[in-house]
């Protein structure tokens, strides 16, 4: 009788809220949410004898944009109720220097009632952000920081930490509502800065100087640099600069200069916990701040194992340069007629570099080191927008040579 007693209250009573708003216990949240990654723009490889960059296309990993919508959903991405983040769905993308990656928020109203959620943070690294930090490979990200946010979960309080960006909610919101946007853009970043590249004539030599900068912070090995029948190898060390000088004769000349980096560089910034774990923090995909009762946690990345990775390819950069002219021999000037004397321009002065190469007007619509870049370029990003915010423009040292070297356009 007792029990009959207790069926009717439980199917007469209207479900009218998830408990969260009541107990502040994350284990009770019924805001189902998580995250992606994809990417919507690749640059062109060029062939190797073409200026501009050249990779292996085959290495290219991921799902496109504009493959997502509609196939990729909040129920195809998670399964267990939503609480539990599918491995290697729409987690991993692989590509060169320029590549654009859109970072994309699932979202879903499951808690019976209407909600508001003002704030949202998704991690950009692991709580030990020397396991894994998306800004080592990524550039055009601002407003990133290191959080430690403390999240009710049965009778533990989690924590947790790490790099993470913080993002204007869906705000308030009926039950049922739900849905998914790209919530920001970056791009994968060239490693390799390329400080000076002058070329002169000294004699009948021309000699060669250039000087690159690791931007990582680790070594960089086997970098090859080639121009005409110069062609070496260098390790350039982590955060710093080598200095490369070379000669060639007027007949080894050639019009480009090559740059080839082999080397991959990974980084994951989650770590999938088994099957019943639901305390390990590094799998928790994405939070949420509910104005009803304070941070909960959206679905943990399962099974155990490195997730979310990005990860930059070889690749190499053909840049133009232009040849100085030689001295010529007392013997070929005394040959010169009086009359035929011509003014020599910067470009053909002995002793020009490329400053005189850079591209006369910088605001001209082109490609960068393999880049499509346009000026005041807009992109989606930055905390509080979903499609009406700006990534930094992707026209920067990275892919914009400094004036004393080229751009390629």
């Amino acid at each position: 009788m007792l029990l009959l007693f207790f069926m009717f209250l439980l199917l007469s009573s209207p479900v009218s809220a998830d408990g969260f708003d009541q107990i502040y216990n994350s284990s009770f949240n019924r805001y189902k949410q998580t995250m992606g990654i994809s990417y919507s723009y690749l640059p062109v490889s060029k062939n190797p004898s073409e200026l501009g960059m050249s990779y292996d296309t085959s290495l290219v990993e991921g799902v496109a944009t504009e493959n997502v919508w509609g196939n990729y959903t909040l129920e195809y991405l998670t399964e267990n109720d939503y609480w539990q983040r599918k491995s290697k769905l729409l987690s991993e993308v692989s590509g060169p220097p320029g590549m654009q990656i859109d970072l994309l928020y699932y979202y879903l109203n499951d808690t019976g009632h209407n909600i508001e959620v003002s704030s949202i943070l998704l991690p950009f690294s692991r709580g030990d952000s020397s396991l894994g930090n998306w800004m080592n490979i990524a550039m055009g990200i601002t407003g990133v920081s290191y959080r430690d946010i403390p999240i009710s979960w049965e009778q533990l309080v989690l924590s947790r930490k790490g790099l993470m960006k913080g993002y204007v909610g869906p705000g308030q919101m009926e039950n049922g509502v739900g849905g998914s946007f790209i919530i920001d853009s970056f791009v994968i970043k060239d490693p390799i800065n390329i400080e000076k590249i002058e070329v002169f004539a000294e004699g009948q030599e021309i000699k060669g100087k250039i000087i690159l900068r690791n931007f990582k912070n680790v070594d960089l090995e086997n970098i090859n640099v080639t121009h005409g029948s110069f062609s070496s190898t260098y390790t350039i060390p982590a955060m710093d600069t080598i200095e490369i000088e070379y000669s060639l004769e007027s007949d080894e000349w050639e019009d480009i200069l090559t740059i080839s980096n082999p080397n991959f560089a990974k980084e994951c910034i989650l770590y999938g916990n088994s099957l019943s774990d639901w305390t390990t923090t590094d799998a928790i995909t994405s939070l949420a701040f509910r104005e009803d009762g304070g941070w909960v946690n959206g679905s943990y990345l399962k099974p155990e194992g490195e997730d979310f990775c990005i990860t930059q390819i070889p690749y190499s950069v053909n840049i133009p340069l232009r040849k100085p002219q030689i001295e010529e021999d007392d013997e070929d000037i005394d040959e010169v007629e009086e009359g035929d004397d011509e003014p020599v321009s910067p470009t053909d002065s002995p002793d020009s570099n490329l400053d005189d190469l850079a591209q006369e007007d910088p605001d001209e619509e082109g490609e960068v080191l393999g880049v499509q870049v346009s000026p005041n370029e807009e992109h989606i990003s930055n905390e509080g927008s979903s499609n009406d915010s700006i990534v930094d423009n992707i026209k920067d040292d990275n892919f914009v040579l400094p004036k004393t070297a080229v751009v390629i356009y």
